[in-house]
């Protein structure tokens, strides 16, 4: 019941947003349970831990420690990005919209000789103002995309592992890079909601600690693990939902379905794929796990999605590619295995 409730969607209802504006790349459902659900849960838990954290103290002064506890998140984002941006490799960080830097990936590169014109194609698909830049590192283990300016979608990076450059096709680069643009187009890289989760995860710590000092050290441990295990599930569940719309971005942006389908494919552990009744048993509690509390869809999910939006849409997505300089690829039918 809990998952279905707040697990993330299956593809049973699948949602084709060829034709659709930006803002629809989820269906109706999907932003009730990727956005609204989890605000609500959001809110409605902060404003519990305020009020608890007020006990045996004036509102003034929980209202103070709050706020404290807001600048000290905001300062350590802050803080982080700024670490980031002091630790960047210039050897490995990559201006392709100038010759120079063109120049030196292609040298390095050279399987994906026609990245820059590909990277600049997409970034104008995607309505950035100019395409990211790029550093090729090992900070992630596919891509990740960062907004050095803060939350500005001014100044946006790309760190792509140097193992994705090396064996993986310049379809499937494309299509990554363009899942990472998504999420600078639709503002997901805005520092403020990691400012504001740093400011609930306070208070809900706060609440706990006002109540042991109360007296009730149990109930301060059990409502700091209940209200912490709770507030990382509404991110969790909205996260989820965010890369989703990110993977519609990618197929609608690059055209690359099939090599995304394939390259998430073999992340799909055998345990998803099929195994006896013992494992598959206890694989259940793990997928439900991860249906509530990761970060991204399972690559089983993702693969399903990316395999029938293929079916669905091939001649749009030959097109596409085609635009974005990419070789066509050949009519494929999917079948689950």
């Amino acid at each position: 019941m809990l998952k279905a409730i707040f697990g993330f969607s299956s593809n049973t209802d699948f949602y084709n947003p060829v034709g659709k504006p930006v803002h629809d790349l989820l269906s109706t459902k999907e932003k009730i349970k990727g956005r609204v659900l989890p605000l609500l849960g959001q809110v409605s838990l902060f404003a519990l831990s305020v009020g608890m954290s007020a006990m045996g103290a004036s509102l003034e002064e929980a209202a103070l420690s709050v706020g404290i506890l807001g600048g000290l998140a905001a300062y350590m984002r802050h803080s982080q990005l700024s670490n980031y941006k002091k630790k960047l490799d210039n050897e490995n960080l990559y201006d392709l919209s100038t010759p120079q830097d063109a120049a030196r990936f292609h040298e390095k590169y050279p399987e994906h000789k026609g990245l820059p014109a590909q990277l600049h194609l997409i970034a104008a698909e995607a309505g950035l103002d100019k395409p990211p830049l790029l550093h090729v590192g090992e900070n992630t283990d596919y891509a990740a995309i960062l907004d050095l300016d803060f939350g500005k979608k001014k100044n946006l990076l790309i760190e792509i592992n140097p193992k994705i450059l090396k064996e993986e096709s310049p379809a499937l680069v494309a299509h990554l890079l363009a899942h990472e643009m998504g999420h600078g187009r639709l503002g997901h890289t805005n520092s403020l909601p990691a400012v504001v989760s740093g400011t609930a995860i306070g208070a809900h710590i706060s609440a706990g600690v006002q109540m042991a000092v109360s007296g009730n050290y149990l109930g301060g441990i059990f409502y700091t693990v209940a209200a912490l295990t709770a507030h990382k599930m509404a991110g969790a569940k909205s996260q989820q939902y965010k890369e989703r719309e990110c993977d519609r971005h990618a197929l609608l942006v690059s055209g690359v379905g099939r090599e995304a389908a394939d390259f998430f494919e073999k992340g799909t552990t055998q345990l998803e794929k099929g195994a006896p009744l013992p494992l598959r048993i206890a694989f259940g509690a793990i997928d439900t796990y991860q249906s509530l509390m990761a970060a991204h869809p399972s690559h089983e999910k993702r693969t399903q999605y990316f395999r029938d939006f293929t079916d669905a849409n091939h001649a749009y997505l030959e097109k596409t590619r085609i635009k974005n300089g990419l070789v066509p690829s050949k009519p494929h039918r999917f079948k689950m295995v």
